[in-house]
Parts: structure tokens; sequence; C-alpha cells
């Protein structure tokens, strides 16, 4: 599903702020390491779960699975498919 990681990048390039030069992410970048902390994760959760009309579980809820675009993209993807 491109479309989901690129909405997940959209979002992130607008959490992250400075942190993204020049508004390029790599599927596989250290979003923590960019200053992606609980609070901004949180967010991105709720507007994932806005956008999309899902729940994700409080199971999900680890950083482990907000490390990377990827590993987001394949969270969401669980919850879609």
């Amino acid at each position: 599903m491109m479309f989901v990681k690129e909405d997940i990048m959209g979002m992130l390039t607008g959490i992250l702020d400075d942190s993204v030069a020049g508004g390029r992410l790599d599927p596989e970048d250290d979003l923590i390491s960019m200053g992606l902390d609980s609070v901004k994760i949180i967010n991105m959760i709720v507007l994932l779960e806005e956008k999309y009309g899902i729940e994700i579980k409080d199971e999900d809820l680890l950083f482990e699975n907000f490390e990377t675009v990827r590993k987001i993209t394949e969270l969401l993807e669980r919850y879609l498919n």
C-alpha cells in the first residue's frame, strides 16, 4: 500500500518539523533519533486513527513499532487488511 507510506511520510514531515532535512524521509530512517518522542507518536497515532477509521490496540503502542516509516507502515497495514 504505497499510499499509506506516503501518508505516513507526510504526517512525519509535519510532526518532526526541522528534523527532516528538505522534507525528505527514507523508509529506514531512525525516527526516534530524528526527534520522534512519545508525545509526537501519540499525535501521529491520533492522526492515523482519524484518517483510517481504526483504533490501534494498546499492545501495539510500542516504540519499536514507530522506529521507522517501514515499521509504521507494516503496523498500519495489519489494521487495514
